[in-house]
């Protein structure tokens, strides 16, 4: 009769985690509230089964390191209620332990994807429809143009993934249609950040997919922008220009992050808002305060300061070491090496995006992460599951 219920339980959660994967683009309200419904039912299933010793991951580590600088940071910190407040942003990892301990073979893997690849292009489909009513904005139609360049480029770079490297022919066209959606959302945000992640991305998959391909990337490139609107061909040629105004900008608030963290450089100002810090650093009062800088490591350097940064950066290299090794043990062309692949793929893009945009603190695209970084999670723990119980094997 236990087992009977547990089944039932972990049939329940298995669901839930198809409707957070399908919901992760939509509204925030949303998709929190399955994510915790989720992770209710996950903490039920663990009490009852005692199961809390077999959550250790690779990722500990990165993790607590992040979290110990948070709090050696918060007696140091110019606004301690805010700074406590922002602790909430550690709530979102639980993402990456319900993930990856909540999916726990190939066939729940699979339904997860199927909900992710079908949230993402109904996502992206109204994207698109409400780009035809709107044609003079950049797309926006939820969230910001910047958040939805963000989702759209975790979203675009995970079914690409599965689209080249998996050979299951239902799910490489499903990705395949969801590559299309989310590319052409993605492309209509005018978001560049977001393109260049997206860009090194599609490298990093083809590479490890088809290496012939690469020499096609640059004749679409070119073509794509003769073809393009006169909107994105201002946008590309502005990636070069210091004077565009959004570079412009950048390099104003970064110089003046600069200064900041030149004042505050070990523990930092802690972590909150910067603009009440950025206008007694600011060198003409024409400038914008700006609550955040716009890059995710000199945010960490002002904010937490180089204890912080180097923490940071510490568990960047974890979880970047871990996702390679995840992708290098597969070497199949089944949904995990695929899942795998898209899982190193989508950190490199957000990296990538990061060095533009403060997306770590971006609470829409940083729950996407989390959730690709659970999934590489729970491949992990699958293949080492198949691996001990292949006859001979230590």
């Amino acid at each position: 009769m236990e087992t009977s219920k547990e089944t039932r339980l972990d049939t329940i959660l298995g669901w839930l985690l198809v409707a957070v994967a399908f919901a992760l683009p939509f509204y925030i309200a949303i998709e929190q509230n399955l994510f915790a419904l989720a992770t209710l039912v996950w903490l039920v299933g663990l009490v009852r089964s005692r199961g809390f010793r077999r959550l250790g991951t690779p990722l500990d580590l990165g993790f607590a390191l992040y979290l110990a600088a948070e709090l050696i940071s918060l007696p140091f910190s110019t606004n301690l209620p805010q700074s406590v407040v922002y602790l909430k942003r550690f709530l979102l990892i639980i993402m990456v332990y319900l993930v990856g301990s909540g999916i726990p073979d190939e066939r729940w893997l699979r339904r997860v994807l199927w909900g992710f690849l079908a949230g993402m292009s109904l996502y992206s489909l109204w994207g698109i429809v409400w780009f035809l009513q709107h044609p003079d904005m950049r797309l926006r139609h939820i969230q910001n143009s910047m958040t939805t360049g963000g989702l759209t480029m975790i979203g675009a770079t995970l079914a690409l993934a599965l689209a080249l490297r998996t050979r299951e022919r239902r799910l490489r066209w499903g990705a395949a249609i969801a590559t299309f959606l989310t590319g052409l959302a993605l492309f209509l945000t005018n978001t560049r950040g977001s393109w260049l992640g997206f860009f090194f991305a599609l490298l990093v998959i083809l590479w490890y997919t088809n290496r012939r391909l690469l020499w096609v990337v640059p004749v679409v490139l070119v073509l794509g922008y003769v073809a393009v609107p006169p909107a994105q061909k201002a946008r590309v040629r502005g990636f070069f220009s210091p004077k565009w105004e959004s570079n412009a900008n950048r390099l104003m608030w970064w110089r003046t992050g600069i200064e900041i963290f030149k004042h505050y450089p070990v523990f930092g100002i802690g972590d909150v808002g910067t603009e009440k810090m950025y206008r007694r650093y600011q060198r003409s009062p024409d400038e914008e305060p700006v609550g955040h800088m716009h890059n995710i490591f000199l945010h960490i350097a002002v904010t937490l300061g180089v204890v912080g940064l180097a923490a940071f950066t510490a568990m960047l290299v974890i979880m970047g070491r871990f996702l390679w090794r995840t992708f290098k043990r597969l070497r199949d062309d089944g949904v995990q090496a695929a899942t795998a692949l898209g899982a190193v793929a989508v950190f490199v893009a957000f990296l990538v995006n990061g060095l533009f945009e403060w997306n770590f603190g971006d609470a829409e695209v940083v729950t996407a992460f989390w959730f690709v970084i659970g999934l590489a999670v729970a491949v992990w723990r699958q293949s080492a599951q198949t691996l001990a119980e292949e006859p001979g094997t230590d």
